[in-house]
């Protein structure tokens, strides 16, 4: 999960923003998306980044906290 979260900053420090959905990878199959889904989730609850949302039922998007 800690080399998830390194993962995401990395991305996230070359993107202003990142598509919810373009942090996973399907090669990795489930495990790779329960461990980015929790890595996503210590950032956040580390105050390290912030998922928007514009409107309801539309596209979740990662940036990093300023």
């Amino acid at each position: 999960v800690r080399e998830r979260m390194t993962s995401i900053l990395s991305l996230l420090s070359q993107n202003e923003n990142i598509e919810f959905t373009n942090l996973f990878n399907i090669n990795e199959g489930r495990l790779g998306v329960v461990v980015t889904f929790l890595a996503l989730l210590e950032l956040v609850k580390e105050s390290l980044a912030d998922i928007i949302q514009n409107k309801p039922m539309s596209k979740l998007y990662i940036s990093k906290t300023k």
